[in-house]
């Protein structure tokens, strides 16, 4: 990463000295910015940052031609400066996946419009900074494709892998710290398998994992069934021989997930005998319930 990470560094450094365009030294902080370690993560930064940086820019561009030639005092600036931040502190205030973007806006905005102590009228400021934040992340986006590329669908396998250990642990123990184990990797996974998007096609086949690697949205639905089997009204009445067996299974599967092997055969748990107690039949349903999510899971792959 760090061998990389110098080598975009550098080449964009000599590409802007060979072209005597010392304002395009934004391409050197670019690439430290959006360097991250999976080629999807980014991907996504530097696509935020380079949206940013042209919305920023262009309002930047805007507010100098139009607005600045008809302001007569500080107070005025201040207005203006102050709209155009709310905007931006909106931006940066939403969801993870855009947030970063809205810093972008505001620092591109910033730098257009105080450029001195005196009114701006140079947009040569503008066009620099735009210039070398799109050489940034083209050399950075070409280095880190080509070089030793690293896809975020690892982060997924790890990530899955996790949820069913912690499925397991949960249903053979339940456990406010399994839950919470449960729920953050799917976070993360989720996370990571939208960032994986941003990869397209420019990864190398052998670095782009994705087989033997069920779905996130099915790994959510067994956790789901999971948690009703683990809450205290529906655990102190199922068969201890049903939730161990899946247990099982969920840490096996776990296991084979993060070394890349088929998923093993779903275990047949239910009992034929009926179920007199109400509590009982509705911890019999719960395990069937859970059961068949186990199958879905286990077919979804093989």
């Amino acid at each position: 990463f760090a061998l990389k990470t110098t080598m975009a560094v550098m080449i964009s450094y000599a590409i802007y000295t060979l072209l005597e365009w010392p304002g395009m030294r934004t391409a050197v902080v670019t690439c430290f910015f959006v360097a991250l370690s999976s080629l999807g993560e980014t991907m996504h930064k530097l696509l935020l940052r380079l949206s940013g940086a042209v919305i920023g820019g262009l309002i930047a561009a805007l507010c100098i031609v139009f607005l600045l030639p008809h302001l007569t005092d500080i107070g005025q600036l201040c207005l203006l400066i102050a709209a155009v931040s709310l905007g931006a502190a909106w931006v940066a205030t939403s969801s993870e996946l855009l947030s970063y973007a809205g810093m972008q806006i505001a620092f591109a905005f910033f730098l257009g419009i105080l450029q001195g102590y005196a009114p701006a009228t140079d947009l040569t400021v503008l066009r620099d900074r735009i210039a070398g934040i799109l050489l940034g992340n083209i050399v950075i986006t070409i280095v880190f494709s080509s070089f030793w590329p690293q896809s975020a669908r690892s982060g997924v396998r790890a990530a899955v892998a996790e949820a069913l250990r912690a499925i397991g642990d949960m249903i053979r123990r339940p456990a406010e710290e399994a839950r919470m184990r449960t729920i953050q990797a799917l976070v993360q996974a989720d996370h990571l398998r939208t960032l994986s998007l941003f990869e397209l096609r420019m990864l190398p086949s052998h670095a782009a994992e994705s087989s033997n690697i069920p779905s996130v949205g099915n790994i959510e639905r067994l956790a789901g069934a999971a948690f009703v089997v683990s809450t205290d009204p529906i655990f102190s009445h199922v068969e201890p021989g049903s939730t161990a067996r899946l247990a099982e299974w969920a840490e096996s599967a776990g296991d084979n997930v993060s070394t890349d092997l088929p998923l093993p055969a779903s275990p047949v748990v239910t009992d034929s005998a009926p179920a007199i107690d109400p509590n009982a039949r509705r911890a019999r349903h719960a395990i069937e319930q859970l059961e068949s999510e186990v199958r879905h899971v286990a077919s979804a792959m093989h």
